[in-house]
């Protein structure tokens, strides 16, 4: 079965070590046909060597693909185990529905993007507000769509230069 997750791979500076960071989500109860975020669980993977030496051998690389992610997904499935992910859901729901991540509901909006253009907004086609992904290709975001259907991002944070700039102002 597959299930969606989530991370992000890392390499360190001539491969001295690889991590990966990665988000399993759990069933949200008996019988759903989606993966809930509030009782999942967050892991980390490090790997490297103690003295700090690159980990590399001729032309083999290690990286945070090669080098932390299969720990990982070795450790996400477990997990899933534990939690019997395949005895909580239903396979007739699934087999219509398919097996969806359900967001908590923050205000986001899954907007199209267009594959063919590296992942660009679709022009006009605004967004959604959704706690499941629609099966279209998104990206997962927030702001306002105006009554033509433009899609306008919303900043939810300040680069740390300008806390700075306003530290330094008052």
């Amino acid at each position: 079965m597959a299930v969606p997750l989530m991370g992000k791979t890392g390499t360190a500076n001539r491969y001295r070590n690889s991590s990966f960071l990665g988000y399993v989500p759990v069933p949200g109860g008996e019988n759903e046909t989606s993966m809930g975020l509030a009782n999942g669980y967050a892991v980390g993977v490090y790997v490297g060597y103690d003295n700090n030496n690159a980990m590399i051998s001729g032309s083999t690389r290690i990286s945070g693909s090669s080098g932390a992610l299969p720990v990982w997904s070795d450790m996400a499935a477990a997990l899933l185990e534990k939690e019997e992910a395949g005895d909580r859901l239903d396979p007739i729901d699934l087999t219509f529905n398919g097996l969806g991540l359900r967001y908590p509901d923050l205000g986001q909006l899954f907007v199209p993007v267009d594959l063919k253009q590296g992942g660009a907004v679709v022009p006009g086609r605004g967004g959604r507000h959704s706690r499941i992904a629609p099966e279209l290709p998104v990206i997962l975001s927030y702001g306002p769509v105006s009554a033509g259907g433009r899609f306008e991002p919303a900043r939810v944070f300040h680069p740390f230069w300008r806390n700075e700039q306003e530290t330094a102002e008052q």
